[in-house]
């Protein structure tokens, strides 16, 4: 489970790892470790439920249960599956919850199992029922749905909310620690939850009606409450370094409000209710405004932020904006919609897929290079669906690629899904190791995309490309690594993390009038580079501060660094940013020097943070088990994305 605003923005570099050594002892339910049928792994190759079905246990349905709290079927004991699942020395998992357990009175911090795993473990079940027809997994999905109600607060000022975690008692937990909202307010947890009811209505429809209608009761209490907080605030924008940012996204998240948003497309679909409609649109509205335009080559590359109160961070983690956008725009009849995706597709996407990867933080140079399945899952889904929205099979090509990372292309050259277990790792961390614990989080996302990729006629031919030949990697140099001349400097900021971006290493290059600042770097393979820098952008006018860069003696352009906006409700008055030059520097393969000299009025200082040497033509060559090869190309000065096989 991830969640709890943007931990990863704190300057976190290693994935959670929770070693904990009591588990509680819970009979396990008897599909506990089912796999699918014979026929069924034939079928699919890469899709296995094993592990996931490995985390299912059960919890007593309380004698007496909390108040605004009840399901159907009650009386017989709840469904859940295990948050986290840890390797041991012997190769085995262990399954435990989240927070410390206490073994007196059998409680976890946190809890047992949370709704945030639950709702999604749903969606991963009732997916597989509709691609294979495995009535297993139809009985799983109806199971985790009837606990999602469970959950969700059926009464009271609070109506249509829901609870994150549940106790092996089968309480649920109002007083987790560490805290979080317990029903107040609609929240990540009930974003998702949203999401999964509105699949289960839509499935459970033909197959159970009695179980559907209760369904669609539940997801009316829950859109009303979500369109209460919605529309209190719809039209109110925060004001953050002088961008206006809408106010009435959940959890001021557009990456929570997406999730939402896939629930009330499908329900809509089903229902053609009203009052899901005016959510969905004014909710779109929101994700569509958090989209901070821009050049295609210049950040944030046309990106739909996910913190509304910041303008320098993204996350690959919960992104899934371009995907909500495309379904809502679809069903909507609204172009606006599916063109801001697109936007955010064509400018951002192919950059991160080729020299990245799915990167848990931009903050907003690439500072938080560990990578989760939940991040590649987000953005593959999100490629899947707008290429199925648009027609256009350029994005199913991308996912594709992007689903290699699976099967090895990635910073650790370590496969991350395992289709013989159905075990997901949980993440690569900063340093290139793995974590090898296997998670619910890790575990549904890996098996939602393999299943998605997989049931894509395009996207699944590129699957099997998972030896890496070749790859252009860009060149991220700390500010504070340059040689000081001339009364430059190097400084510490008072804190790393300032409230809305992150100081690379908390350290930074430090210019004033006539200093500069040099860097030496070693190019690994000859060509044309761009060079981008991540600095201190202040609130001063065009033309007062700026840099100027030079690539071995070559003049290639200054970046101003003042015109910063109003502070607004940002805690600092400054922010980072990033700019890339467009003049193109040919770098022969061995050592260079790139020069920085403060170019603007006295009195001020001119802050580094990082400094990218971006390969100007971005490409990776993948082959196959028979010696296939594909190449993706992206040209970062023009935008021109292609792909090549042979």
């Amino acid at each position: 489970m991830l969640n709890g605003k943007r931990f990863l923005a704190f300057g976190v570099t290693s994935i959670l790892s929770i070693s904990l050594t009591l588990t509680p002892t819970i009979a396990h339910a008897s599909t506990n470790g089912k796999t699918v049928s014979k026929e069924l792994r034939q079928a699919s190759p890469y899709v296995n439920l094993s592990h996931l079905n490995s985390l299912h246990t059960t919890v007593p349905y309380p004698s007496s249960p909390l108040p605004h709290h009840s399901t159907v079927n009650p009386g017989t004991p709840l469904d859940v599956w295990w948050v986290y699942a840890n390797l041991q020395s012997n190769g085995k998992y262990k399954r435990v919850g989240g927070g410390t357990y206490n073994s007196t009175a059998n409680t976890w911090g946190q809890g047992e199992a949370d709704i945030d795993d639950i709702a999604r473990i749903s969606v991963v079940y009732l997916r597989h029922y509709q691609i294979y027809h495995d009535r297993f997994s139809l009985t799983m999905a109806r199971a985790a749905l009837r606990t999602i109600m469970y959950m969700q607060i059926n009464s009271g000022p609070h109506a249509g909310n829901f609870v994150n975690w549940i106790e092996p008692n089968g309480q649920p937990n109002l007083n987790p620690v560490p805290s979080e909202d317990t029903g107040s307010t609609f929240d990540w947890w009930a974003a998702r939850s949203l999401w999964a009811m509105s699949e289960g209505y839509h499935v459970f429809r033909s197959v159970d009606p009695s179980f559907a209608d209760a369904l669609r009761t539940r997801m009316q209490l829950a859109i009303h409450s979500l369109g209460t907080q919605v529309s209190s605030k719809y039209g109110k924008y925060y004001l953050i370094h002088g961008y206006k940012m809408p106010q009435w996204l959940i959890s001021d998240g557009s990456d929570a409000s997406s999730v939402a948003m896939l629930g009330l497309v499908q329900y809509y679909k089903d229902t053609h209710n009203s009052t899901a409609r005016k959510v969905l649109n004014e909710l779109s509205t929101g994700v569509m405004k958090s989209q901070i335009r821009s050049a295609q080559n210049q950040w944030p590359y046309n990106a739909h932020m996910p913190w509304q109160k910041s303008i320098d961070m993204w996350e690959a983690w919960g992104n899934r904006q371009i995907m909500a956008l495309a379904e809502a725009g679809k069903i909507l009849r609204n172009p606006q919609f599916i063109q801001s995706a697109e936007r955010a597709a064509n400018s951002l996407y192919p950059h991160m897929i080729i020299s990245f990867g799915p990167d848990n933080g931009w903050l907003p140079a690439p500072d938080n290079q560990t990578q989760i399945s939940y991040g590649a899952e987000s953005m593959i889904d999100s490629l899947l669906t707008l290429g199925k929205v648009t027609g256009n099979p350029t994005y199913a090509k991308e996912a594709g690629i992007l689903g290699t990372w699976y099967e090895g292309n990635n910073r650790a050259h370590t496969v991350m899904y395992h289709p013989r277990t159905g075990i997901t790792f949980d993440g690569i961390n900063n340093d290139k190791t793995v974590n090898k614990n296997s998670g619910a989080e890790s575990t549904l996302t890996g098996l939602l995309a393999m299943m998605n990729l997989e049931s894509n006629p395009i996207a699944r031919t590129y699957l099997p490309y998972n030896r890496v030949v070749s790859k252009t990697k860009p060149l991220i140099v700390d500010g504070s690594s340059g040689t000081p001349s001339n009364g430059a400097s190097i400084a510490s900021a008072p804190n790393q993390w300032s409230g809305d971006f992150l100081w690379r290493t908390g350290s930074f290059g430090v210019l004033v009038p006539k200093s500069q600042l040099a860097y030496t770097i070693t190019v690994a393979h000859s060509g044309m580079y761009l060079i981008q820098l991540s600095y201190d952008k202040q609130q001063l006018p065009v033309g007062k501060l700026g840099v100027r860069v030079y690539a071995d003696h070559r003049d290639i352009g200054t970046i101003n660094q003042g015109g910063a906006g109003v502070q607004g409700g940002s805690p600092t008055p400054d922010y980072l940013w990033m700019h890339m030059l467009t003049k193109p520097v040919f770098f022969a393969k061995g050592t260079h020097v790139i020069r920085l000299a403060y170019a603007g009025a006295k009195g001020h200082e001119a802050k580094i943070d990082s400094i990218i040497v971006q390969p100007m033509i971005e490409r990776e060559t993948l082959q196959n088990s028979t010696g296939n090869s594909v190449t993706m190309s992206h040209n970062m000065l023009n935008g021109r994305l292609s792909f090549h096989s042979w």
